[in-house]
């Protein structure tokens, strides 16, 4: 025993000694587990323990002063408050086993530790002495002591043990167990220490299951806790307390808690405890939609109800929980209810029943939201369930309308995933009878046709298209193989699906694709070992079948692997976006780590590739990416091949070095990861006489550093020049590459060497630091600039994107003098480059710092001779620009790097190091409560001052307890209190501190304890006399209540993640419920002397943030009715928001009970004479009503809120002259009206109607007075409400209302009307106010009226129902309720609609007059209007179309809004559909002749590659017109999406098939071999386009024809046979043909499997754009071929070719994330030109713009000027003038890229070069080839000797990527066929 005592006193006191926090931490650990061995050892020493021993009473007795000396012990280990959890609940359970040593004094030991008193006699004097001490610890020690004593005891002694105690107010003996529960009741409910909650959970846990232990203790447990008691009553309301905890500990430890309670009720009821948990499971299930911690209790009730009776008690319970799953905060809850709810329902009904009431209502109710929250999840558990219920599922889906949408595509395939891991179950109809699938079709999986996987995996939603990748590519079995068919369209995939913008989607991509490898990885390696093992054994794999099946299998992923690389390296080049580059990279990088490194599948890396050396100079294209993770990738991929050809090192630590020397940022990080892969390159490379390796790091940081001294010298002469030619910040970027590569070992093996190298590294960091320190510390550091005239010149000359430095260049005035905009020109853009080198070497100083202090393990070490000093030298410069600082991005970059340092200092062994950062905090709490000495800044909310407190707090070692935390925001909130010790600039930094410490995550939960004096000084700062003080306060209090209740979107949004409960609130804040009583008692009080109060606004505000708690009145001891006579004295006050917040804060805090006296209250106040008092009451009334009224269930309260409202009437009539109280008192009594609470009261109607018509008269004379408009709004929205309310029918009503000179009145009619009747007068008086209207909120809602109406119009003219589901008599209830027309009026009908179409395109044409004014959201509304009225016009005004087209064209571009893009999409839309059938009997001439196709179908191709998701997907929609024009041309107007076909293949009931469209085929779909576009190899273009007719729209491509349709095969068969009379003279379209070529060729390689076109019926819009450009060749024509040739050269991505001057200031901006893909416009438009059959002539004009582009820049060559001079002049031919120009333009580009031969050039400015380049090659060769005798000998001749110039300078450049090959490919394939 003594020994024992020694190690545990000797442990304590050295654990609170030492100060390495991780031996601190392992000294506790230690310490803990001689306690566990002394707490076992004494156990057996107690009576209880002695039974089988006897010699152990005597050694008991002997050992009772030592156990005393160890209980002593075990209480101060309690009081230190750095032990942690676990130490306490051993040191208590010691106690504990030691008071039961000592006889009788255990009940003792329980009173002091309930009570914290002594009032028991104890015998033992010593153990007096422990009691008294247990008495004094704090309430989270005596928890302890608590846990302690409860595991010494036995269920029995719990529940049956009593003790004398004062809980009370009594002297009395009370039941040890219940006293324990009432105890843990009070605490847990008043305190907001989440360690304090912590403990309280876990012993009522602990309660629970030692009650749990014995049968006889749950009866016990009945008895003293009886069913629906008070007790357990507030066992509930705790348990709800703790459910909704933050912490995630306390969640689960109530789960467990609330489980047991259950088997204890369970044990205690016997044989009748349904009936019990049934009322239980009923009462959580009414507070379902609001709280939380029901849908968890309900999840643990499931098991003890039967779940049949609970749905039939409550039908709308599994309802509710489904439309949860889409809340984020609600969604993992119900998800895991409803799992619960459906497997016990499974075992109670049948297979049939279950799945007829649960696959309807997860299925019909899902919506997009969920499936971010794990819907795919619950449909994997729900359908394991049953796996039979998946056919029922399927073809649940399959019923769901006649069109597939994104939902029901999302569903099918969550359904797949699951049954493909059924083996034993067929989604399919049983029987060949009862499908329709053929047996030739081939099935996935022997499931579906292989044609449902490509409708989902070409859908144009991205989520389906990755959903179906996904089911493809995963698989349980990663051995499980690929068949042909999944790797066919795998490929088409990679092809056209890669581009996403959303960076979730892009991840799931990247996850499904390494499944992928992973599945390719093992079976290639397994085929492998068989072909080993039989070349081994010497099978002929002619007679073997397993071994010729293997080699197929490697064949076949080798070929696989071969296109997907191809693909995959084409799009890392940079023309293609920036999403499509990433996920190329990103799945190469996959590639590489699964398949790439292995040996055994050599054959597939990247290294064996044929084209592998043209991959590794794509990848270093890629270091000069905009975004840093595609140049980390790139960089990683570099680095698994050595094949670098035709690329000197030498050249690329040139351009490494030249760009580290760039004043743009993304060139610096270029230069990084070209020296990072130069540096871990196997080899050592040698530049400037110096070996780079990363065996050499100290060389190469010398070398870099000595660069980086040579212009740290040249910036401090002359800082101006530096930041435009020199900046410092590349080259320090350099260093810390290489840096990065310094080791241990390396220090400790040169430590002289390395210590003088980072004595001038740190020494140079202050150099450096010293030139750009007065810009980013300057008050203004954003704009300061202090310069002279000849230096503005001298940076304006060397400013990036002036190349020429002439003196007309500097545009000086006739004076000599710099012209005023050129002068502010180049002030703003030297200080922008000034600033941008200023903070980025701040930046880079500061990561260079930080990155030494992470090697200070090895710097530090013995071996070594580094001091200290440098390590706090670092230390201090970090102080020093966080100090002094002002820039904000120059601290938020050194603050990253000051974490970095903080966290080492603090885990230094040394102890000079690890005080550190707590001298950190101290010396600046005393400097910014000393007198100012300007070093900290007041303003920019302190600048860095809270950065540096936040960092040190935020890596403190959790072993420390969190006490510099705790003591730093102690002294904090002291300053921030404002006391008489605090200074002004002292409250103020304390405040801004605080803000920064509330707002940040790190510190999380550990500043929870902290949040209540915050807010109490928050709020006292509002008094402050100091405008800066009370705005640090403001944001302290927005911090503060954003970390309490969540973030708030806007004024009304309340809700489960952003508000709580009042009695939660204050239950977990208690210390904040006097305070703010206090508050607004005080702010009366100064309220009555006419005061200004500002702390009411934060206290109401909080208030009002609070929801309606349903406890209140029950149990709570907190009163919340306490504060409503304050919110209700607020509400007099003299300022209207106070009054507003008071009406806010009141309802929180009223409850159902006191609701009726509340509002007699109120109704008392408004009848008072005071008009604020009146107002104010009116509000409260009116928020009051608005929150209690619809669930008020009491009649007799519903009845008596009725009738004292009644008398506060006359505040609505005019008797008021009030018209604020006036306007409020109709809101109230419309919110009765809307309630039905005057059923039984007409007459009161009747007067509330005459009123409101008395306020709608138009009265001149108050036309100006305040509050007049918003009255009269109120009552037009009360007589709105009734006359819906009414049996009329008609609209007429509101024509008054229309006339209304109010606008606000006006608006509310017309939405009114949008949705509701409206009369042909309605509709005449709204066009008329249209045009003379000049509110725009009102003409907004005028024009949502004119638009319902035409569509509803156009629905009963073409006799459609308004829904798939209406009858024939909803039809004609739909027609005369919605739309009332006088049969008089409509021959006249078109008139004011002419006059309306007629204005509108004034508005928006008229630039000057109209468009100048027009807003983008009236612009947004405008162009679905017109677009309505142009179509309804058909073919009575073309022109009118024409100009609308045009219209289009404009609203397309780039610069408009998205909303304005979207609506120009859905016009272009309807207007191809308008010209498709315009001319249904016309010839193929004359839709080549239509100007407004071609225009509509070049705005399409434009949208298809718009940024915004939405504008592609509508224009995408374009697809199923083009499928109208093959089925249905002359139902072309109407709707197509035909999915009959899906729905038979399962045996789906649906409408009859088209007799005309037969969709099921018999064969697989061939495809084309008319395809243009080079392969990313380049190596099949002659085999491409040799043997290529162009016999224009005649021209038919070779598809097998078993795989159409009959209409398909009629067209087909029909066009090869017919000539064009005939079929000009049959019964066809003459675009059908055309659009079935086009839509045919646009699948892709592989076709179709099993499906017809007419299925995809939503097609990726890659897909869409390649068949509406082949639609346009094979319409053909001189318009054809001119819009082709200009949408190749068209600059969707404007291309720099050097920054011009007005992008000077966007040099440091970084690339947007755009969908503008040249290549791939370019080269379907080339493909759709091969098709045309290239006409002699060609509108040059619509082409010229997009060749001559360069022109605009002085960049063009005067051979290429001379051209366009001579265009009108020539007597050439236009197709040969065109051919001219385009030679002209490749000549001059490839004599400027001959110029530019330095690798840094080409690195970083060739790329849009090559692009254009390619482009004018790709047009020239395709019109060369199609077109050969429209040239000359002579002009083949020239063309000859251009392409050969091509040749030979791209064979001259020095990075050779797969797109210089591509154009290699094409240049070569020319000079070959001429050469022969």
């Amino acid at each position: 025993m003594d020994v024992v005592h020694e190690q545990c006193g000797e442990n304590k006191w050295n654990a609170s000694h030492l100060t390495p926090h991780v031996e601190v931490s392992a000294t506790q650990q230690a310490l803990q587990q001689v306690m566990k061995s002394t707490v076992a050892y004494i156990q057996s020493l107690t009576p209880e323990g002695c039974t089988s021993s006897p010699n152990r009473v005597e050694k008991a007795t002997e050992y009772s002063s030592h156990t005393i000396r160890l209980a002593l012990i075990s209480v101060q280990i309690l009081q230190a408050e750095n032990s942690t959890l676990d130490l306490r609940l051993v040191c208590g359970q010691l106690i504990a086993v030691i008071a039961r040593l000592c006889k009788g004094e255990i009940s003792a030991l329980m009173s002091a530790a309930l009570d914290g008193c002594t009032n028991a006699v104890i015998q033992n004097s010593e153990m007096m002495q422990v009691v008294t001490e247990v008495a004094a610890l704090s309430v989270l020690a005596r928890i302890a002591v608590l846990h302690g004593i409860l595991c010494s005891l036995s269920s029995i002694e719990l529940l049956s043990i009593k003790i004398p105690t004062l809980r009370g107010g009594n002297s009395n003996e009370k039941i040890f167990g219940v006293e324990l529960l009432k105890y843990i009741f009070t605490v847990g409910n008043s305190s907001e220490d989440g360690e304090l909650t912590v403990s309280c959970s876990r012993l009522l846990n602990h309660w629970t299951l030692r009650v749990l232990s014995a049968r006889s203790s749950c009866v016990t447990f009945a008895q003293l806790i009886p069913v629906s008691s008070e007790l357990e009553g507030n066992l509930m309301e705790y348990l709800e307390f703790t459910w909704e905890h933050y912490l995630d500990r306390v969640k689960h430890t109530t789960y467990e808690t609330f489980m047991n309670f259950l088997e204890i009720r369970k044990a205690a009821l016997g044989d009748s405890p349904q009936s019990y948990f049934m009322c239980l499971a009923t009462r959580l299930a009414g507070v379902v939609p609001r709280k939380k911690f029901a849908v968890s209790a309900l999840r643990c009730l499931v098991k003890y109800v039967k779940v049949e009776e609970l749905l039939h008690s409550c039908p709308t319970l599994p309802l509710t929980l489904v439309k949860c799953l889409s809340d984020f905060a609600m969604a993992g809850c119900c998800s895991e209810a409803i799992k619960a709810l459906f497997i016990m329902h499974s075992r109670e009904v049948s297979r049939e029943k279950w799945q007829e009431y649960w696959v309807p209502l997860l299925l019909d109710n899902f919506t997009l939201e969920m499936t971010s929250f794990g819907f795919e999840l619950l449909m994997k558990n729900f359908l394991e369930t049953n796996p039979s219920c998946l056919t029922f599922a399927v073809k649940h889906v399959l019923k769901r309308g006649r069109s597939l949408n994104y939902e029901h595509y999302m569903l099918l395939i969550s359904c797949l995933k699951v049954g493909k891991n059924f083996k034993a179950v067929d989604v399919r109809p049983n029987g060949s009878e009862s499908g329709s699938v053929s047996q030739s079709t081939k099935l996935w999986k022997q499931m579906i046709p292989y044609s449902i996987l490509q409708r989902c995996l070409f859908h144009v939603d991205e989520w389906v298209q990755i959903s179906a990748f996904s089911l493809i590519c995963e698989s349980k079995k990663l051995t499980e193989g690929l068949e042909e068919e999944e790797l066919n369209i795998l490929i088409e995939f990679f092809q056209r699906s890669l581009s996403n913008d959303v960076p979730s989607r892009r991840q799931a991509m990247r996850a499904a694709a390494k499944h992928l490898f992973e599945r390719i990885f093992n079976c290639f390696r397994a085929a492998m070992k068989v072909t080993e093992k039989g070349s081994r054994r010497g099978i002929d794999s002619a007679t073997d079948p397993v071994l010729r099946e293997a080699i197929k299998e490697l064949a076949k992923y080798k070929s696989f692997c071969d296109k997907m690389l191809n693909i995959l390296f084409l799009y890392t080049h940079p023309s293609y976006c920036y999403s499509r580059r990433c996920c190329a990279l990103w799945i190469l990088s996959d590639y590489y780590n699964i398949i790439g490194k292995d040996l055994a599948t050599d054959e597939l890396s990247i290294r064996a590739h044929r084209n592998s050396a043209t991959f590794c100079h794509d990848l270093l294209n890629c270091l000069d990416d905009n975004y840093l993770h595609n140049k980390e990738t790139a960089t990683e991929l570099l680095l698994s091949t050595d094949k670098i050809v035709n690329i000197d090192n030498h050249h690329l630590f040139e351009c490494a070095f030249s760009l580290a020397s760039s004043c743009k940022p993304s060139d610096s990080l270029t230069a990084c990861h070209m020296l990072q892969f130069l540096l871990m390159n196997s080899k050592p490379l040698f530049y400037d006489g110096l070996c780079f390796h990363s065996k050499h790091v100290l060389g190469v940081c010398s070398y870099i550093l000595s660069r980086l001294e040579v212009e740290t010298k040249e910036a401090s002469e002359d800082i101006f020049a530096a930041a435009a030619s020199h900046p410092m910040y590349g080259l320090m970027s350099l260093l810390r590459v290489a840096f990065s590569r310094v080791s241990s070992e390396d220090i400790e093996n040169n430590p002289s060497e390395w210590c003088l190298f980072l004595e001038r590294v740190v020494a140079m960091c202050r150099n450096v630091h010293t030139n750009v320190r007065f810009v980013v510390e300057n008050d203004s550091p954003e704009g300061n600039i202090p310069l002279s005239l000849p230096t503005l010149e001298k940076v304006v000359e060397n400013s990036i994107g002036n190349t020429k430095s002439t003196s007309e260049n500097l545009s000086l005035t006739s004076n000599g003098t710099m012209s005023s905009d050129r002068l502010s020109k180049a002030t703003g853009v030297s200080a922008q480059m000034l600033l941008l080198c200023a903070w980025r070497t701040v930046k880079e100083i500061s990561g260079l710092l930080a990155d030494i202090c992470q090697h200070h393990s090895a710097i530090f070490s013995p071996k070594n001779t580094f001091t200290v000093d440098i390590f706090k030298d670092i230390s201090e410069y970090f102080i020093q620009v966080l100090t002094w600082t002002k820039h904000r991005g120059a601290f938020e970059q050194t603050y990253a790097e000051y974490l970095r340092v903080s966290e080492q200092l603090w885990l230094s062994k040394d102890s000079k190091l690890s005080s550190v950062p707590e001298e950190w905090i101290h010396n600046i709490l005393q400097d910014i409560n000393s007198e100012p000495d300007g070093r900290f800044c007041a303003t920019r909310r302190s600048a860095g001052i809270p950065f540096i407190i936040l960092g040190a707090l935020a890596t403190e070692p959790v072993v420390r307890g969190n006490s510099c935390l705790r003591n730093t925001i102690t002294s904090l909130l002291k300053l921030a209190s404002g006391s008489s010790t605090s200074s002004y600039d002292g409250r103020l930094h304390a405040l801004n501190i605080l803000r920064v410490l509330y707002r940040d995550t790190k510190l999380g939960d550990v500043i929870i304890p902290f949040v209540s004096d915050g807010v109490k000084s928050a709020v006292c700062g509002f008094s402050s006399d100091m405008w800066s003080i009370r705005n640090s306060s403001t944001l302290l209090f927005a911090a503060l209540v954003t970390r309490m209740l969540g973030v708030k979107r806007n004024k009304d949004d309340l809700n489960s993640k952003n508000s709580m409960s009042a009695l939660l609130f204050f239950k977990r804040y208690p210390d904040l419920y006097s305070f703010l009583l206090q508050k607004l008692e005080e702010g009366i009080q100064d309220m009555a002397g006419d005061q200004i109060v500002a702390s009411l606004y934060p206290v109401l505000l909080l208030l009002a943030r609070l929801s309606p708690s349903p406890l209140e009145g029950m149990s709570s001891s907190l009163t919340l009715s306490t504060f409503v006579p304050l919110v209700i004295q607020c509400s007099q006050s003299q300022i209207f928001q106070l009054r507003d917040l008071s009406s806010r804060a009141i309802c929180p805090l009223v409850s159902i009970e006191t609701l009726q006296e509340t509002f007699i209250s109120l109704c008392q106040q408004a009848r008072s004479n005071a008009h604020n008092s009146v107002h104010g009451a009116l509000l409260c009334i009116y928020r009051l009503l608005e929150t209690f009224l619809a669930h008020l269930k009491n009649e007799n309260l519903k009845s008596a809120i009725v009738t004292n409202a009644i008398s506060i009437m006359h505040l609505a009539t005019s008797q008021n002259p009030c018209c604020v109280t006036r306007c409020v008192s109709l809101d109230i009594f419309r919110l009765l009206f809307e309630s039905q609470c005057f059923v039984n009261s007409p007459h009161y109607v009747k007067n509330l109607n005459e009123i409101l018509v008395d306020i709608l008269q138009p009265e001149a004379e108050y036309d100006h007075v305040p509050w007049y408009p918003l009255m009269q709004k109120s009552a037009a929205e009360f007589f709105i409400k009734m006359m819906t309310t009414s049996s009329m029918k008609g609209g007429s009503d509101l024509l008054p209302l229309v006339n209304s000179k109010s606008p606000l009145v006006r608006t509310l009619a017309y939405q009114h009307l949008k949705d509701g009747p409206i009369t042909w007068s309605l509709i005449q008086r709204t066009v008329a106010n249209i045009v003379e209207e000049e509110d725009l909120e009102c003409r907004l809602a005028a024009y949502d009226v004119i638009l319902k109406a035409l569509q509803f119009l156009s629905q009963i003219n073409t006799k459609e129902p308004a829904s798939d589901t209406l009858n024939s008599a909803d039809d004609q209830n739909c027609r005369s309720e919605r739309l009332l027309l006088d049969s008089s009026d409509v021959p006249g009908y078109f008139d004011p609609l002419k006059h309306l179409l007629d204005h509108l395109l004034w508005k928006v044409g008229d630039k000057t007059g109209g468009a100048g004014r027009l807003r983008n959201e009236e612009l947004a509304r405008i162009i679905p209007l017109l677009q309505t009225l142009v179509c309804r016009q058909q073919n009575k005004c073309l022109s009118t179309r024409a100009q609308l087209s045009a219209l289009v064209q404009r609203w397309s571009d780039g610069d408009q809004p998205s909303s304005v893009r979207l609506e120009a999409a859905r016009t272009s839309v309807s207007l191809l559909r308008l010209q498709l059938a315009a001319g249904q009997r016309c010839t193929l001439q004359h839709y080549r002749q239509d100007a407004v196709l071609f225009e509509v179908l070049e705005c399409i191709c434009v949208q298809l590659q718009d940024d915004d998701s939405h504008v592609r997907t509508e224009a995408a929609s374009s697809w199923l017109l083009l499928l109208q024009v093959i089925n249905d041309p002359d139902g072309i107007q109407g709707e197509f999406s035909p999915v009959d076909d899906l729905k038979r293949q399962f045996g789906v009931e649906g409408p009859q098939p088209n007799s005309n469209s037969d969709l099921n085929l018999e064969s697989a779909y061939e495809p084309s071999d008319l395809r243009y576009v080079p392969q990313p190899d380049g190596s099949s273009l002659c085999q491409e386009i040799r043997g290529k007719s162009c016999d224009g729209a005649g021209s038919t491509s070779r598809v097998g024809v078993g795989c159409f349709s009959n209409r398909e095969r009629s067209l087909t068969e029909g066009l090869e046979t017919a000539t064009k009379e005939e079929i000009k003279s049959q019964d066809w379209h003459p675009l059908s043909t055309l659009a079935l070529q086009a839509v045919t060729s646009s699948m892709g390689n592989h076709g179709l499997y099993g499906g017809s076109i007419f299925g995809f019926t939503s097609l990726c819009v890659d897909r869409v754009m390649k068949a509406l450009l082949l639609f346009i060749g094979n319409i053909g024509g001189t318009r054809a071929v001119s819009l082709l040739c200009s949408l190749v050269l068209r600059e969707l991505c404007p291309a720099e070719f050097g920054l011009s001057e007005e992008n000077d200031r966007a040099f440091d901006k970084s690339e947007t994330s755009t969908h503008k893909e040249e290549l791939l416009l370019a080269e379907y438009a080339v493909e759709g030109l091969s098709r045309t059959g290239i006409m002699e002539t060609v509108d040059v004009d619509v082409v010229l713009t997009h060749i001559t582009y360069l022109q605009e820049n002085y960049q063009c060559s005067k051979s290429c000027c001379q051209a366009l001079d001579a265009l009108n002049s020539s007597s050439q031919k236009p197709i040969a003038k065109l051919k001219y120009l385009l030679s002209n333009e490749i000549c001059y580009m490839c004599s400027h890229l001959c110029e530019k031969v330095t690798f840094s050039w080409q690195l970083t400015n060739a790329n849009p070069w090559l692009v254009k380049l390619y482009k004018l090659v790709l047009l020239l060769h395709t019109l060369v080839q199609f077109s050969p005798d429209i040239f000359s000998l002579k002009c083949k001749h020239e063309l000859y000797r251009t392409f050969q110039r091509v040749d030979e300078t791209l064979s001259r450049q020095i990075l050779q990527t797969s797109l210089v090959s591509k154009i290699s490919s094409i240049v070569r394939y020319y000079l070959g066929c001429q050469q022969n």
